[in-house]
């Protein structure tokens, strides 16, 4: 009999689920146009329930019964009619039932469609993890899900890349700053630091120095450094900006700078924010309004 640790280990979604959770990459699919097929067929059911009703009364309106005449203007009389409701009032409740649960389906798809999307590079690394060994993956999925054959590719491919949701802490907000620190920036520090830091190691093996060719950088880390340089970019132009006015005699120049500071901050305010455009303008109006009084109030001696 096999030891234990000789025994085989779960692959496949077991292997997957986990190193989506212990590294931060939980990544799924948002099967948008299914959602939006699923709409439509609400969609048409209530036209036709609203056609079926709108005919219906109609017919009940025009009826010899005087009671069913009275349909659209006494709720009773719809509601009790023949101990249960006539066929007006089961369309009715048909309708109501239908309504509640499109209106639901379109709430449910608000909701996932405000999630965040994850970055290229992390659904390449879960791309990657569920085919090669050398990142500790390999799970060979076998179902039209993950299998990579053709013609499935997996959900993860690069065709889905923006039919994805992310379920996880992004490092810092999802503005240039950030995507440029978590891309290129970091791509540029692993090559420098690569040799010194350890890889991942492999979540299926047990033995002593069982490692992949996966490395994780912290995204705490990553966030504090982040938030360290968007704070050091929002303190730098209004601080040159007094120091350069303050240093210069000529009103004429002085204007010219206060514009170009003003869109220098302008600039600023959009790479490493996500404010809106009605806040960014906000800001550098206020921004250029201190720099006027500043000048106004300050002479050179």
């Amino acid at each position: 009999m096999e030891s234990e640790h000789q025994q085989r280990q779960p692959k496949g979604y077991s292997k997957l689920a986990g190193f989506m959770v212990h590294r931060n990459h939980v990544i799924v699919k948002q099967f948008r146009e299914l959602a939006v097929k699923d709409l439509l067929y609400l969609q048409a059911e209530l036209c036709d329930l609203q056609y079926d009703f709108d005919h219906q009364s109609r017919i009940d309106v025009n009826s010899q019964n005087e009671k069913t005449r009275l349909y659209d203007r006494e709720w009773c009389h719809l509601r009790y009619a023949a101990g249960g409701g006539g066929k007006q009032w089961q369309l009715a409740l048909q309708i109501r039932e239908k309504l509640r649960e499109y209106y639901s389906a379109i709430q449910q798809y608000q909701n996932v469609r405000a999630l965040p999307q994850p970055s290229n590079r992390r659904r390449e690394i879960v791309h990657s993890y569920t085919l090669s060994s050398t990142l500790g993956g390999d799970c060979d999925f076998l179902g039209r899900d993950l299998s990579n054959v053709f013609p499935y590719p997996s959900v993860y491919s690069n065709q889905h890349r923006n039919d994805m949701v992310f379920l996880g802490d992004e490092p810092g907000n999802d503005d240039f700053l950030a995507r440029f620190i978590v891309g290129p920036a970091l791509k540029a520090f692993h090559i420098c630091w690569r040799s010194m830091k350890t890889p991942v190691p492999d979540l299926e093996s047990q033995g002593p120095g069982a490692y992949t060719t996966l490395y994780q950088y912290s995204d705490t880390k990553i966030r504090i450094v982040v938030h360290t340089l968007g704070s050091i970019m929002s303190t730098i132009v209004p601080m040159v900006s007094i120091i350069v006015l303050y240093s210069v005699d000529s009103m004429p120049l002085r204007l010219g700078l206060v514009s170009i500071f003003s869109v220098i901050f302008s600039a600023a305010m959009s790479l490493v924010t996500n404010a809106k455009r009605v806040e960014i303008f906000a800001a550098v109006a206020a921004f250029a309004s201190v720099q006027v009084v500043f000048i106004s109030t300050t002479r050179n001696p």
